[in-house]
């Protein structure tokens, strides 16, 4: 992937901008995951996304319930950039 090529973000691939490789846009990092800032295509909205650093398919039984966990942590925030 180039560093200027943008990948789509996995829900709504259509609508978002994501940079992967521009480390500006990277804004945090945890044990799953890194988070990015991307982009609503259409207004230039600004937005947070959770980018997984490893497959499902790939992860051992307890990365896969730590991440079921957190999944179900952030579907019940209340916050306008989640």
């Amino acid at each position: 992937m180039e560093s200027s090529q943008q990948a789509a973000a996995s829900s709504g691939a259509d609508k978002y901008i994501i940079d992967l490789k521009n480390k500006d846009f990277k804004i945090g990092e945890g044990a799953f995951a890194d988070v990015h800032i991307i982009f609503r295509k259409k207004n230039f909205k600004k937005f947070a996304a959770k980018v997984l650093k490893v497959s499902p398919d790939y992860m051992t039984s307890y990365e896969k319930l730590g991440h079921d966990r957190e999944l179900k942590i952030l579907r019940k925030m209340d916050h306008p950039l989640v």
